[in-house]
């Protein structure tokens, strides 16, 4: 990665403890450290709901992962899709990292 440059990368379940310390994180995390939002689609015989949660609160984060210091933010997303009448759902962990 150069000098100057952002990424955001997804976090994936072979990361180890992280997925779960991450999980946990959004789970109980004081509200005035998150920013939500959401956003619902129609369309083709699909409704779907996507909720974005963001938390520059990553002090923990940096102090207990290799290479943590560069990750400026993390999100979580859900997608709740129904379609035809059933619904399931898929949650995403993204970490946004910049290198100056």
């Amino acid at each position: 990665m150069g000098k100057g440059e952002n990424y955001i990368f997804s976090l994936k379940g072979n990361e180890g403890n992280l997925l779960d310390d991450v999980t946990r994180y959004f789970e109980k995390a004081p509200l005035e450290k998150i920013k939500y939002c959401s956003n619902y689609d129609k369309g083709h015989a699909k409704v779907e709901v996507r909720k974005c949660s963001v938390s520059q609160d990553s002090q923990w984060l940096i102090l207990n992962t290799p290479n943590g210091l560069s990750i400026k933010s993390m999100a979580r997303i859900e997608s709740i899709p129904e379609i035809n009448g059933k619904c399931s759902s898929a949650v995403r962990y993204i970490f946004f990292r910049s290198h100056s």
